[in-house]
């Protein structure tokens, strides 16, 4: 019995598949670039182990800030192949909570979602790298 208000997409084609995602791809690579600015900053202050409080906090802020802009984008992290989508919003999902246990000094919690973010993320790559892509 036919559900009523549910309309299914017929599937895409290979070659609508391939063009589909790399519209959306071209579309999250502009949307990713802050939040990628900004893990790079986090990561540039956790490495070089400044006792500088206000450049770390000021650097999980912005990770914070920026993610959560991803996070809430709701086409985003929405590519159009379900194995690209979940380790995709899985790895930022991490890296909010990445950012919270910064802010509050959590530090083996945020290397614990870091390790996620890093491990999530790869799944992402290894999946867009059927369509010569990378996250």
């Amino acid at each position: 019995m036919p559900k009523l208000g549910i309309v299914e997409k017929a599937p895409l084609s290979p070659e609508e598949q391939a063009r589909a995602i790399k519209t959306w791809h071209s579309e999250y690579t502009a949307k990713v670039g802050a939040v990628k600015a900004a893990l790079s900053s986090y990561l540039r202050v956790r490495n070089a182990g400044t006792a500088d409080p206000a450049a770390r906090l000021a650097a999980c802020q912005a990770l914070q800030t920026t993610d959560a802009t991803l996070l809430a984008d709701a086409s985003a992290l929405a590519p159009p192949d379900a194995v690209v989508a979940k380790p995709l919003r899985t790895a930022f999902t991490h890296l909010q909570a990445l950012a919270e246990a910064c802010l509050i000094g959590q530090n083996a919690e945020a290397a614990f979602q870091l390790d996620g973010f890093e491990r999530s993320f790869a799944q992402a790559a290894t999946a867009l790298h059927s369509y010569s892509l990378a996250p």
